[in-house]
């Protein structure tokens, strides 16, 4: 037989020629050929029908899944999954046909296209894995530049993504992200990630209120935001109180609320601003110059809502209180009278010639009269005219 014989020369009728060794199967299916003179010839042609039946227009039953179905039906299809064991074992990404009682594996080429029943969706054989195609319908999973997986279904690897408005339709003009979950008690959050190990999340994370936290390992998670679903009300590292703004910090010397300015100009200013209504303010502000402004446009009242000292300090020394019932103590924390004064007391020097009104300074008051007649004095007003504390005569 010529087809049983190895590369051989012929001499036929004067001419000569040449029979390679023929190949046994087709180069992509593997189909199987039909020999010269081969006995049987249906076998192997209804092999070669057999395997386009299994392989043209492809179509099976599921995809992904590790482990063989307990009872297959004849000529059930599944793509097998990435670590298969028992019947499948060791034929990851194959095409695992139950024939005649026993799974027959091909193994798929690149380019290869198969229905996937369940979930109804189409996937293609590219770069060693097979994967869901983009289209119509339900697509199980999408890889952009990158392979999903049954957790992250949808997978992209790109220096950035781009999520804008339809203007093609067109649209309305708006565009939106949105994250949703089943339940308060489930997450809905963004999380941001260094080398696949989380180091921000935002959103929400088991309850109702919108969160933003931080970690260092991925595995601890500082809460440094919170905000309240039902007032709006906002907490740094607290929860949200009933103020607008709450700040906690649980360590001693620790700043927790500040304003910087870092240009180093006379003028740069440090502040922050209060506005109420009909056009009021309060501002205060620190300025390079070492100085620092508080002022009001509206009426300014400082005190204490209790029975409580309100103290003035200068170089970390308490200088001034005024008591809660109103007393004042100059120099000393002590009042044992409506003004106590822990030293010496200048009042206001005059000539005779600039005396203030008497009047207009009212009954009681006191100034120093540095050249009245027969000397200084000490002068109080009787509410018309200023008169010696010695012996009461008017101050000339």
């Amino acid at each position: 037989m010529l087809a049983d014989m190895p590369e051989a020369a012929f001499r036929c009728f004067g001419a000569s020629f040449t029979v390679e060794e023929t190949a046994m199967n087709s180069p992509f299916l593997e189909l199987p050929y039909i020999a010269p003179s081969q006995a049987q010839k249906h076998v192997t042609h209804n092999e070669a029908l057999q395997i386009l039946d299994e392989l043209v227009q492809l179509s099976v039953l599921s995809m992904g899944s590790d482990s063989p179905p307990a009872s297959p039906a004849d000529m059930d299809r599944h793509i097998v999954g990435a670590s298969p064991v028992d019947a499948w074992a060791g034929k990851a990404g194959t095409i695992a046909t139950f024939e005649n009682g026993e799974w027959r594996f091909t193994v798929a080429k690149p380019g290869w296209r198969a229905w996937v029943q369940t979930p109804g969706v189409t996937a293609v054989f590219h770069g060693g894995n097979w994967q869901a195609q983009a289209g119509g319908g339900n697509n199980l999973m999408l890889g952009v530049n990158t392979t999903p997986d049954t957790t992250n279904r949808l997978a992209v690897k790109s220096d950035a993504v781009l999520f804008s408005h339809d203007d093609q339709t067109p649209g309305t003009g708006n565009s939106a992200l949105s994250i949703n979950r089943a339940d308060p008690a489930k997450t809905a959050q963004i999380q941001f990630s260094t080398d696949y190990t989380a180091g921000a999340q935002v959103g929400f994370g088991g309850d109702e209120t919108f969160r933003v936290k931080v970690s260092a390992d991925g595995v601890s998670f500082q809460e440094a935001i919170s905000v309240s679903p039902t007032t709006g009300n906002v907490g740094i590292n607290a929860s949200p109180g009933t103020e607008k703004l709450t700040i906690r910090e649980d360590a001693d010397s620790r700043t927790e609320f500040s304003v910087t300015n870092t240009d180093n100009g006379q003028y740069a200013s440090a502040a922050f601003r209060l506005n109420a209504a009909n056009d009021h303010y309060f501002s205060f502000l620190l300025y390079g110059s070492g100085t620092v402004y508080a002022y009001t446009n509206a009426r300014m009242i400082i005190g204490t809502y209790a029975d409580e000292q309100l103290a003035l300090r200068t170089n970390t020394t308490d200088r001034m209180f005024i008591h809660g019932d109103g007393r004042i103590s100059i120099g000393t924390s002590a009042a044992t009278a409506q003004l106590s004064v822990n030293g010496a007391i200048r009042h206001g020097q005059f000539t005779v010639a600039t005396l203030p009104s008497a009047a207009t300074n009212g009954a009681g008051a006191m100034i120093y009269v540095s050249n009245a007649s027969g000397g200084a004095v000490m002068a109080f007003s009787d509410g018309t005219n200023w008169r010696r504390t010695t012996d009461r005569s008017i101050v000339d």
